[in-house]
Parts: C-alpha cells; structure tokens; sequence
C-alpha cells in the first residue's frame, strides 16, 4: 500500500508538473526516481505475495495485457484531445468556456449513444472487428482536426468531434470487455482493479506528454513564422500605413503607431504558432491510435452463443431405470 501511494503520486505529480517545471528540473528528476524506485518495489512485492493488492500476474494473460495496452493507447488519444480542444476553442478561437462546453458536448453525446450499440454488437460478433471500426473512425477524425484553424466553422469542429465521439464510444468498451473475458470469474476484482489503474496513469501521461509537445511545437513554430514575417513587404507598409492614420486620428505619437502594429503582427504570429502546435499534437495523438489500431488485429473474437440454446438450460432426460 505504500508503495503504490507513493509510486503512484509521485509519478503523476511529476507527469502533471513536468512541462511546467521542466522534464530535467531536480524536482522532477526527484519525484520520477522516487516514483520509479517505489513502483520497482511494489511490482517485485506484489509478484511474491500471495494475496497482492495489484496483481501483476494477470499480465501473463496476453489477451488481457493486449487490451491494457490497447486501452491505455486510447485513454492518451481521447484526454489528449480533451485537453485540446479547450485550449484551441477558447485559447485561440476566443469563445467561451460555455460555447467550448456548447461544441464539444455532441461528442459526449455521440459516444454515450453508440457505446449500447456496440455492446449488442460485441455479443453477436466478437470485439475484433468492432473495435477495428471504431478505431479507423477515431484515427481518421483526429487526424482530420489536425488540419483545424483560425477559419474552421464551428459546425465543423462540432460535426468532426462528434464523429469521432461514435468511433471512441464503439471501441473503448468491447476493448475493456475482451480483456476481461478471458480472466477467471475469482480473479475479475482485481483485473478491473489493475486496468482501471493502467488508464488512469495512460491518460495523466497522455496529458503530460501532449502539453510538453504543444509548447516545445509552439516555440518553433512561432520561431519560423516570426522568421517569414517580411517587414520590408507591401503588406507591412500598408498597416503601417493604416495604423498610422489611425494614431493621427486617435492623438498618438507614430512611435505608438508603429509599437501596436508590431504588437499585433506578433499577437498573429502567436496564434498561428499555437495552431500549428495544436495540428501537430492532434497528429501524434492519430499516430497512438493508428497503434492501437494495428494492435487490434491480435484481439481474439470469443463470442456468446446465441438463440434458445444460449438462453434455455439443457434439460436432461430422466433415467430409464427410475421410470
């Protein structure tokens, strides 16, 4: 137990800090060698105790280890693009927090309606090509958001999201399900035990590594672009221009002219930094789910019987000697 509160706080905490801190900073170096240390500990306690709180164990069941994986691919792409998308609606579009609510709710939606579906569907035809078909629709609309920018209607963003919320909803649960299918009845406590832990730790450093990709991109991209800025062109004499028969008219000095028109050439470059960022974020989230994708063609369909057989108990005949 102390093991794993410590391992596990310490390596979340420096998975949620990390990108602020810095990933070489002595306080995070700090907490990933006592999380490491700790998590070593309790892995090597929990494969010799005999009634272990987290049971390693069920990784030999390669089903089972599979659909972790598969799963933990997928808790990165979805909070990845969870986190995103805030960023980029309110961030870079300039909307509210409630229009950001307002345009990715359908997504939730989505995903809630189809999740049922693919339960019956799961049950008829196993998880392998379910799965195969929500993950092609999540990785093809995440790498459609990647193109998102300062022009895309929100009825866009809104339509993509959403279908990308029925691509997760159809594989995120058969993936759980077949996992779980092949663990022994005693043993179900702590399988749900154990994967509940692995995506919680998946999505923290989903999180943590999407947020160091974004600033490390945005830093170049801004970097670039500020170096194409031509302020010898047409373009920038003709706000120049602007601006400075707008200082006239507003009794500014053409100094503060030209200070607001290079504040806000800089405030653009900016933005299209951080678009740029966010494309490429979204490219490595569709990049953990094309894996995920590939992965899933080692899923073994186990499907349920169906029809009276399924549902009605074989009745024996009596004994011929008890007539």
């Amino acid at each position: 137990m102390i093991f794993s509160t410590v391992g596990f706080l310490c390596l979340l905490m420096a998975l949620s800090e990390g990108a602020g801190e810095g990933w070489t900073s002595p306080y995070i170096v700090t907490l990933l060698s006592i999380a490491i240390t700790s998590l070593a500990a309790l892995a090597v306690n929990e494969l010799r105790h005999p009634e272990p709180i987290l049971d390693l164990r069920l990784f030999k069941n390669f089903l089972f280890a599979l659909s972790n994986i598969i799963g933990a691919m997928l808790a990165i792409g979805l909070f990845g693009a969870i986190f995103l998308m805030p960023i980029l609606i309110q961030n870079v579009l300039g909307q509210t927090a409630m229009k950001s609510g307002l345009i990715t709710f359908p997504a939730a939606i989505a995903s809630g309606l189809m999740m049922p579906i693919s339960g019956k569907i799961f049950d008829k035809y196993g998880a392998r090509g379910i799965v195969i078909i929500g993950l092609v629709i999540t990785t093809w609309t995440t790498y459609i958001m990647s193109g998102f920018n300062l022009i895309t209607p929100f009825a866009a963003i809104t339509f993509w999201m959403a279908i990308r919320g029925a691509g997760m909803g159809l594989c995120m649960m058969p993936v759980t399900t077949a996992g779980m299918n092949t663990v022994p009845p005693h043993l179900v406590g702590k399988a749900s035990a154990l994967s509940n832990v692995v995506r919680q730790v998946s999505a923290s450093f989903g999180i943590a590594i999407i947020t160091t990709i974004l600033q490390k991109r945005e830093v170049f991209h801004f970097a670039n672009l500020a170096q194409s800025v031509n302020m010898n062109g047409n373009e920038a004499y003709a706000l120049q221009t602007a601006l400075q028969n707008m200082a006239i008219h507003q009794g500014l000095s053409y100094d503060t002219a030209q200070g607001v028109g290079l504040g806000l050439i800089a405030q653009r470059v900016t933005l299209l930094s951080m678009v740029n960022a966010i494309g490429d974020c979204f490219m490595v989230a569709a990049g953990m789910c094309l894996l995920a994708l590939i992965l899933c063609f080692w899923l073994k369909d186990k499907k349920k019987p169906v029809g009276p057989a399924a549902s009605s108990p074989v009745i024996k005949a009596p004994d011929a000697k008890l007539a």
